[in-house]
């Protein structure tokens, strides 16, 4: 009977260290509220026990971003993340989603994002946003409605000092219009005298 309880600690203590030792390194889009017809800045979180040199993912959002004089795209690389890191980012063209259940779009636009360093540094902290997506609104949204973003399915790769993929998990997110309630005061004749001091 001795000899079985010491197996079954033995086991367990095994079993506990191993349990450890499991990396979890995800890559997750936030889900937010926000009223329509404005400009959403949307965070990819990554959280890792791992290092991470690089990330390369796919998003498909609702909304087409809106490129600035220079071609770029609103997306934003953390510099408290990747401070030695460069972002490059690609349309992808748009992918079928189907209205029901999407917020009423049909075509949802995909945009690749790729994180790197050239001297494969590693991104610092391990819980944060990485990027952050400036998304337009459109105006014609209604109060409540829901907007899934996702992370396509194998694009995802969160890679190591030795190239391998570690990524343990994704998770996608959602948009919901949401109104804001104006304030219960609102201002009248506001008048004022000048005072000397």
């Amino acid at each position: 009977m001795r000899y079985i309880r010491f197996y079954l600690l033995a086991v367990g203590l095994w079993l506990l260290a191993v349990s450890g030792m499991a990396q979890t390194n995800v890559l997750r889009i936030e889900s937010m509220n926000y009223p329509a017809g404005k400009t959403l800045s949307l965070p990819v979180v990554m959280e890792n026990q791992s290092d991470i040199t690089g990330v390369q993912f796919d998003i498909s959002v609702p909304f087409e971003l809106v490129a600035d004089a220079d071609g770029l795209l609103p997306i934003t690389l953390s510099k408290t993340r990747a401070p030695y890191h460069q972002l490059v980012v690609r349309d992808r063209g748009t992918e079928w989603r189907g209205a029901s259940g999407h917020g009423g779009v049909n075509y949802y636009h995909v945009y690749r994002v790729i994180v790197y360093s050239d001297k494969n540094d590693l991104l610092l902290d391990n819980k944060g946003s990485l990027v952050t997506l400036d998304i337009p609104l459109s105006p014609d949204a209604d109060n409540g409605t829901v907007f899934p973003v996702y992370l396509l399915d194998k694009s995802v790769t969160l890679t190591d000092r030795q190239k391998q993929n570690v990524l343990t998990g994704q998770e996608n997110g959602t948009l919901t219009i949401e109104e804001i309630p104006r304030p219960d005061l609102q201002p009248v004749d506001v008048t004022f005298e000048p005072s000397t001091v």
